[in-house]
């Protein structure tokens, strides 16, 4: 496990160095989520806000990180990190947001 978590670490700083603004590693992210949702929430604190750059990867992040909160048994206080995702897809009129949001059975209130 360990080691695991050495690889996902390079790989974290790699990708952030990269200038992609996190997207790549949210993408990565997004194809495990389901399946590995302890490694997506391990993925997604390490990369925290500094490496989420960009409204469209923070919206991203934000769903993602509420998915993985929720897939892992994890309640939160507030609805504040969500609502980051439903406002951005919202003003955006992107189809992607609100499937995700659907596949997460997460309450949105926006």
């Amino acid at each position: 496990m360990k080691k695991f978590l050495l690889t996902e670490a390079l790989l974290l700083m790699l990708t952030s160095c990269g200038g992609n603004s996190g997207l790549e590693t949210l993408g990565e992210v997004e194809s495990y989520i389901s399946d590995e949702p302890e490694r997506a929430l391990y993925v997604l604190d390490s990369l925290g806000d500094a490496g989420v750059r960009g409204g469209e990867a923070r919206a991203k992040y934000a769903m993602l990180r509420s998915m993985a909160l929720d897939k892992n048994y994890i309640d939160v206080a507030d609805d504040s990190l969500i609502n980051v995702a439903v406002e951005w897809y919202s003003r955006r009129g992107d189809a992607d947001g609100p499937q995700n949001w659907q596949i997460a059975d997460l309450p949105v209130t926006g």
